[in-house]
């Protein structure tokens, strides 16, 4: 019972918005990816990098237009860009220690891509938690408003 309400409160939250700011992010990161990387032959990690510089940005405005509006009162910041930047720096390292292990493990076996995209998927849960505690949360409401 406890497992039903935990779900539909989670599903009532800003994760299932997150979530699909996230698979615009990951499209997005794929696509730089795959191209760069699987047909320009540029080096994965590097690529991994500036995949993830387009997206964490394309993110960040997403989230704080559509997903968690209800938490900030202000316009979009330079001090929320760069905390949320700072959150999902913890999610690129998940990202590159997964990519690099599975380049290694299977070289030569696929194409580069699904490496990143278990990657990308191993910093999900922690960039949403980092996001929603640290980057947008609740400001206090001025008083009279």
């Amino acid at each position: 019972m406890m497992a039903i309400s935990a779900i539909k409160k989670l599903a009532r939250s800003s994760f299932p918005g997150f979530l699909i700011v996230g698979l615009a992010g990951t499209c997005t990161n794929l696509l730089v990816f795959y191209v760069l990387v699987d047909h320009l032959k540029w080096g994965a990690t590097r690529t991994a990098i500036l995949a993830f510089a387009i997206c964490v940005t394309q993110n960040y405005l997403l989230n704080h237009r559509f997903n968690f509006r209800d938490k900030v009162n202000d316009a979009i910041s330079l001090d929320a860009y760069v905390r949320y930047v700072a959150v999902n720096l913890a999610g690129l390292v998940a990202n590159l220690v997964v990519m690099n292990v599975l380049l290694f493990v299977f070289a030569s076996h696929q194409p580069k891509v699904f490496s990143q995209f278990f990657g990308i998927g191993a910093g999900t849960i922690l960039n949403y938690f980092g996001a929603k505690r640290i980057v947008f949360k609740a400001k206090p409401r001025a008083e009279g408003r």
